[in-house]
C-alpha cells in the first residue's frame, strides 16, 4: 500500500503526469470560461450596436446576437478540448458521421431550419407586423430558425413551421406607414348616382384620419343585378386603419339614411302565369287569390 502511494505522489509530481494535466485542466478551464466571458461582451456589444443599421429587422438581430453569444462559446469548448491535449481531428470525424445521420432523419426540421434563414434575410415580415400567411392571420410575436409564432385577433398562440410560413404566400398589412380602405357601397337603382357620389366624397374629405396625398378615389364600380356598386377607397395611417374603417362605415350608414339613399338587399321577383293562376290547389293561385305575403301564405 505504501509503495503505491509513493508511485501516485510520485506521478502528480512530475512533469508528465499530475503537473502535465493540471496545467491543461487548468488551461482548459480558463479557455471556456475566457470565451464565455468574451461571448457575453461581444453579444452585448453587437446588441448595443444593431441601433446604428436601421434595415436590420429585430429577428435577424436576435439572430445574429444568440449565433455570436453561442459560436463562441462553442469555439472555446473547442479550443478547451484542444488544450487537455486530445485530438480533435477523430472528433470531428464522428461529429460529421453523426451529423450526416441526425440530417437524413431530420429532413423537415432542417427544412424548417432553411426556410427559417431565408425569413430573417429577406425579411418579409418583422416582430409585431400583422400578417396572413397559411390560412392564420395575425401579429408576430417571435420568429426563430424552426417556427413563426403569431398572436391571432382572437388572442390564441398559433405556431407555424417556417416551412408552411415560407412555402405560402405572405400578407403583410402593416409593412407600410399607409394602409388603404376599400368599401364597395351598394345603392338602389332608383338613386341618383350623382347625389351618392357626392355625400361619399363629403364623407370622405371631411373625416379627420383620411389622408390628402394619397387623396380619396369614389366612383361608379359596376351595375349588379340589383344594385349599383360604388368604389370607396380612401388611405389612412397604419395605426388608424380600424378606428377609420369602422367609423366611415358607420358615417355612410347614417349619412345615406338622412338623404333618403337606399342600401338595397338581395331580392328576386316572382311572376305568376294566368295558366299557373288557375290551376286549382296550386301555391300559385293561393298567392293570386290572397295577394298575401309570402310568410302567411307558407307559414312556418
Amino acid at each position: 500500500t505504501e509503495g503505491t502511494w509513493i508511485t501516485i505522489v510520485g506521478w502528480l509530481q512530475s512533469k508528465e503526469g499530475g503537473l502535465r494535466w493540471a496545467n491543461n485542466i487548468g488551461k482548459c478551464i480558463g479557455i471556456v470560461a475566457g470565451f464565455s466571458i468574451l461571448s457575453v461582451i461581444l453579444g452585448t456589444i453587437l446588441e448595443k450596436s444593431l441601433w446604428m443599421f436601421p434595415n436590420i429587422s429585430v429577428m435577424l438581430g436576435k439572430f445574429l446576437v444568440t449565433l455570436t453569444r453561442q459560436g463562441l462559446f462553442v469555439v472555446g469548448i473547442v479550443l478547451g478540448i484542444t488544450a487537455l491535449e486530445v485530438s480533435i481531428g477523430p472528433l470531428m470525424a464522428m461529429i460529421g458521421a453523426a451529423g450526416f445521420v441526425v440530417a437524413f432523419a431530420f429532413q423537415s426540421t432542417l427544412g424548417n431550419f432553411a426556410n427559417g434563414l431565408m425569413i430573417l434575410v429577406y425579411k418579409p415580415f418583422d416582430v409585431g407586423d400583422m400578417i396572413e400567411v397559411a390560412g392564420v392571420k395575425g401579429t408576430v410575436k417571435d420568429v426563430n430558425l424552426v417556427c413563426t409564432t403569431i398572436n391571432t385577433l382572437e388572442n390564441k398562440i398559433v405556431i407555424l413551421p417556417n416551412n408552411s410560413v415560407w412555402g405560402n404566400v405572405i400578407t403583410n398589412e402593416t409593412s407600410s406607414s399607409i394602409r388603404g380602405i376599400f368599401l364597395t357601397v351598394r345603392i338602389s337603382y332608383g338613386n341618383s348616382i350623382t347625389q351618392a357620389l357626392q355625400v361619399l366624397k363629403d364623407i370622405a374629405n371631411s373625416h379627420p384620419l383620411v389622408l390628402e396625398d394619397p387623396g380619396p378615389w369614389i366612383d361608379t364600380g359596376e351595375l349588379a343585378e340589383y344594385a349599383v356598386k360604388i368604389w370607396f377607397i380612401v388611405y389612412t395611417k397604419k395605426e388608424d386603419y380600424w378606428t377609420a374603417y369602422c367609423d366611415i362605415s358607420r358615417i355612410i350608414k347614417e349619412r345615406f339614411e338622412q338623404e333618403g339613399i337606399v342600401i338595397p338587399l338581395p331580392r328576386q321577383e316572382l311572376y305568376i302565369s294566368e295558366a299557373m293562376a288557375l290551376e286549382e290547389g296550386s301555391m300559385a293561385k293561393r298567392f293570386k287569390d290572397n295577394d298575401l305575403p309570402l310568410e302567411r301564405v307558407m307559414p312556418k
